[in-house]
């Protein structure tokens, strides 16, 4: 690089460095405001697996067996047994009124019926409008009631004369091989984390890039900030974005070494494929910003058309709801936002040890990202050459 650009370069990174120390609330918004909401996400989901998720109960046999059953549930760390209510009805109240996900019902003779051989049917009612917890929820006392009926069944065999080995083999005559391939401990810490924190640094991104080139069409200084660079438009645009992206950056790299390093989430695939990806996510989203504002030529509309692109990127991106099960409109919607190739990258890589090639061509769409929307750059940027496009809110 020639001195002249090198110069140029510098001079544009002082004035963007000196409008950012003038303006606290667009610096705290590269800086500190992604590393407080990227802390709280993660402090959040610390715990990795929900805990003591509230089931109240209603005991109509008041026997042994019934208290086996519940001790059983005790037992289950996700489960947190934390009311024994009279009826359905104050079951009901408990779940409408938030304080329980579920309520578990022990008819009467449930202890009469399993010693004569009947089948007692135990009800379990959730709130599935808390799908996960309800979900966790029926999964723990589906557990208790497997193991509660075996039991039950063994006694009984047993009892008739059974060997205790005929009984078991009768009692499991087709046992399932079942095996979770990836985060079999569900973790969700391992998960959302990686998911979640990611979608909120490249959203800051594109935030950040309308901002700061933002801030020059509000303020009418468009010639001036082009006149640090001698005229260059990449120069001014490359040196604003670096000093604004590099601390989501870094952020970004202190989200994975922290879930690597520190809390023991190995990277099962490539870590330099996943920080590369990363990067060109940061810069894709960035270019969609720098695009968004230019287009409208006004800093308000243009964090109003960031926001419709990147608000809802989560929602398409196959991270929550499987993206096959979309609408094919939705399903080329998701297809065309960078976190939708992030994320599908970094699962691969993150947690399923995929071999390089199969996520090189995710990697390819998020570098055409990043560059195709600066083609547009030059274009619109003579748009805002003039007088009319500065001053806008």
């Amino acid at each position: 690089m020639s001195k002249k650009k090198t110069s140029a370069w510098r001079r544009v990174m002082r004035r963007e460095w000196l409008a950012l120390r003038a303006n606290p609330w667009e610096l705290a918004l590269m800086s500190w405001w992604p590393l407080l909401l990227l802390a709280i996400l993660w402090w959040t989901l610390a715990a990795g697996l929900p805990r003591n998720l509230p089931l109240v109960w209603v005991d109509h046999d008041k026997s042994a067996s019934s208290r086996q059953l519940l001790q059983l549930l005790e037992s289950s760390p996700t489960l947190g047994l934390s009311l024994r209510l009279p009826d359905e009805m104050a079951a009901m109240h408990a779940v409408r009124s938030g304080h329980a996900l579920a309520w578990l019902v022990v008819p009467r003779d449930f202890e009469r019926d399993i010693k004569h051989g009947v089948a007692p049917t135990v009800h379990l009612q959730v709130n599935a409008q808390q799908s996960t917890g309800a979900g966790m929820v029926k999964s723990q006392v589906q557990t208790a009631l497997a193991l509660f009926s075996a039991g039950a069944e063994l006694k009984i065999r047993t009892a008739q004369g059974e060997s205790a080995a005929s009984a078991m083999n009768n009692l499991e005559p087709l046992r399932p091989g079942l095996m979770t391939l990836f985060n079999g401990s569900m973790n969700y810490e391992a998960f959302l984390v990686p998911a979640l924190g990611t979608a909120l640094l490249q959203l800051f991104a594109m935030f950040i890039a309308v901002a700061c080139v933002g801030r020059e069409l509000k303020h009418g200084t468009v010639k001036a900030w082009l006149e640090h660079a001698d005229g260059n438009l990449l120069t001014a645009l490359a040196a604003k974005l670096v000093i604004n992206l590099a601390p989501l950056a870094l952020l970004t790299c202190g989200m994975l070494f922290g879930l690597s390093l520190v809390r023991g989430f190995v990277v099962q695939g490539s870590l330099p494929l996943l920080l590369l990806a990363h990067l060109l996510g940061l810069l894709a989203n960035a270019a969609l910003g720098v695009v968004a504002v230019l287009a409208t030529r006004s800093l308000r509309m243009g964090l109003s058309v960031a926001g419709v692109i990147a608000s809802p990127a989560f929602t398409y991106s196959g991270a929550g709801y499987p993206l096959m099960a979309m609408p094919l409109a939705a399903q080329a919607w998701a297809w065309l936002l960078p976190l939708t190739h992030l994320l599908r990258l970094q699962a691969e890589q993150w947690g399923m040890g995929a071999p390089v090639i199969y996520s090189l061509d995710d990697l390819w769409v998020l570098a055409a990202m990043a560059i195709f929307p600066c083609l547009l750059v030059p274009r619109l940027m003579s748009r805002c050459l003039s007088a009319d496009a500065w001053g806008r809110a």
